[in-house]
């Protein structure tokens, strides 16, 4: 059989495939109930270092930044910034938070825990703040030019979202209003509220005693109750106690509380527009969540991944699914499915692209979705860093084993209820401006500002790959990943070794990415302690293993056709400007001559 390898991992993935959209609700006739869910394969996986999110620090988890910035974590004045807009102590790094100067003794430990937490945390909202593009052929795309971001398209559509005016008050209901402010409030001479009414401040002096008084009350019967020797006297002693608990009431009732709680009711009960309380919401929402985790002046927002462990291949968490493909599956899927592995040098030479010059492909290629997989038997790679690969493909007797599981993505910051709201416009803007809420109307397109939102990644780790007969696959396997590798920095065995690597959709190796730390001279057969054994790939001359989790596609949602309404002042515009009288072509023309006479 020609390329078993890129058959058995187009069968393996196909397999991942149909299991996760077999898990989409579907309607009675087996139509999708979604109609805007995207699947977007990664064309060589994203590999993950598990040191860069594990552990991440959360709001819920016991501290805040201000602890952070106590414990020595972030610098003061970063930590201050939004409040005081001063620079932070020391220049950000290009990867996340720049450490303030770590405390001794313990101190110094608990500063380094929180340091890393806060880069993990950072590090996990950058990841998931990345605005995908909307393909049809199920392959990943980001946007050119720097790429684009969910937060700053969100922030940007709740500031500029205006809801319609809502209608008049009945002349019942506005009365009823007018005489309950009346009651509560003082009013200057424009009809501005200047202050409380001096009996709704009775009312709060009053509630504020009254209180007071059942609290001492509480107290001092806890005390008693505490203490045999006054346990026994306490219900003579407590009438004191309870007349002052009774005066306070009748206090409050007395000085006008009926008067003041009913008008409160009046005013509490009156509906207001659900378009202006949402979105006022909204705003308020995104700002209590933009945090100051980077240590510079430039807030973050928040997110999250469940499971939490999500990045370290030796969590045991529940929603890992082991997957295990043997040579007479493939072959039998290769022989159902011949259409599936089409040649393409197209797409390996894309690979190669997206590997960022680092990247090279096993001379086969996946691409993602059931029927739209294909395949390349060609077996010639190229590689980055001035070194080049030859492979030949011609392993045999596969079997590959991984975990695979899906993410969740939690941005607390993001209300998508906004999007389903109607009788509202976003200033200066058409209707339709956010999503169409198709996927055929925005395929490759940047024309509207959140077609859709990624909501889980599909992440791959713990893979091992065994063969009957690597072939002659197995000297550059075994000169790149074997036991026996030695690397000297500027030496071209060196350029070769950080060459990046895929199998299929999976990474082999992203050591250039993630040795931060490390020696210039590293010897792969040495202990655990290298970075890269974490995560990067080992072959021992029979099993290919890759240990760490890497993600290999994102599952997005399309966002419902927003907004429904133009801006009115568009229309008003436009109309403002056909109705202007055209400026004069040029000079009148001059009158025609009299006749002469006769």
């Amino acid at each position: 059989m020609a390329n078993e390898p890129g058959q058995a991992v187009l069968t393996t993935f196909d397999h991942i495939i149909e299991r996760i959209k077999s898990t989409r609700p579907v309607r009675s006739d087996n139509k999708p109930l979604e109609a805007g869910f995207v699947y977007s394969q990664l064309v060589l996986g994203e590999m993950i270092d598990p040191a860069d999110f594990n552990d991440p620090w959360s709001p819920a988890g016991g501290s805040t930044v201000h602890d952070a910035v106590k414990a020595g974590a972030i610098a003061p004045n970063a930590g201050a910034q939004v409040a005081t807009g001063a620079p932070a102590a020391a220049a950000p790094t290009a990867v996340g938070p720049t450490p303030a100067p770590a405390p001794q003794g313990d101190g110094g430990a608990a500063a380094a825990k929180t340091r890393r937490a806060l880069q993990a945390a950072f590090n996990t909202s950058q990841l998931v703040d990345r605005l995908i593009m909307v393909t049809k052929d199920e392959v990943m795309r980001e946007y050119p030019g720097g790429g684009r971001t969910i937060s700053f398209a969100y922030e940007g559509i709740i500031n500029a979202m205006q809801p319609l005016p809502a209608p008049p008050l009945s002349p019942e209901i506005q009365d009823r209003l007018d005489q309950a402010k009346k009651i509560l409030y003082r009013f200057d001479d424009d009809g501005e509220i200047a202050g409380k009414s001096g009996l709704y401040n009775t009312y709060v002096k009053n509630a504020r005693a009254y209180a007071e008084a059942k609290v001492t009350f509480a107290q001092a019967q806890a005390a008693a109750l505490a203490d045999p020797a006054k346990a026994d006297s306490f219900p003579m002693m407590a009438a004191g106690l309870q007349n002052a608990v009774d005066e306070a009431f009748d206090t409050l009732k007395t000085e006008g509380a009926e008067k003041i709680e009913r008008a409160l009711g009046i005013i509490e009960s009156i509906g207001v527009s659900i378009q202006d309380r949402m979105i006022a919401k909204a705003r308020k929402v995104f700002d209590a969540w933009s945090l100051s985790l980077a240590g510079v002046p430039v807030q973050t927002p928040y997110a999250a991944v469940s499971p939490s462990s999500w990045a370290d291949p030796d969590s045991d968490s529940d929603g890992w699914t082991r997957l295990k493909v043997e040579q007479s599956e493939y072959r039998s899927h290769a022989a159902q499915n011949a259409h599936f592995f089409q040649q393409s040098s197209e797409h390996s030479d894309h690979s190669a692209t997206s590997a960022q010059g680092g990247g090279s492909y096993f001379g086969f290629g996946a691409r993602g979705g059931g029927s739209t997989s294909s395949t390349n038997s060609s077996g010639q790679g190229s590689s980055g860093g001035g070194g080049s690969c030859t492979f030949a493909n011609d392993a045999s007797g596969l079997t590959i084993d991984l975990e695979y599981g899906l993410c969740d993505i939690l941005r607390p910051w993001l209300m998508g209820d906004l999007f389903y709201m109607k009788n509202w416009y976003m200033v200066n803007n058409p209707q339709k401006a956010i999503s169409d809420g198709t996927i055929e109307g925005q395929a490759d397109s940047d024309k509207t500002l959140l077609p859709m939102i990624p909501m889980q990644f599909l992440v791959v780790r713990n893979v091992k790959i065994t063969a009957t007969h690597w072939g002659s696959d197995a000297t550059l396997l075994e000169s790149r990943y074997g036991q026996g590798r030695h690397d000297e920095s500027g030496n071209e065995s060196s350029a070769d070794a950080s060459v990046s690597a895929g199998w299929g959709p999976l990474s082999l190796d992203a050591s250039v990415h993630h040795e931060q730390g490390r020696s210039d001279h590293s010897q792969s057969s040495s202990s655990a302690s290298s970075g890269s054994q974490d995560f990067g790939a080992h072959f021992d001359g029979q099993t290919l293993e890759i240990r760490g989790a890497q993600i290999v596609a994102w599952l997005s949602t399309i966002v419902p056709p927003c907004p429904v309404l133009d801006d009115p002042g568009l229309a008003k515009a436009k109309t403002d400007g056909a109705t202007k009288s055209p400026a004069p072509a040029g000079p009148p023309a001059p009158s025609p001559a009299p006749a002469a006479s006769s």
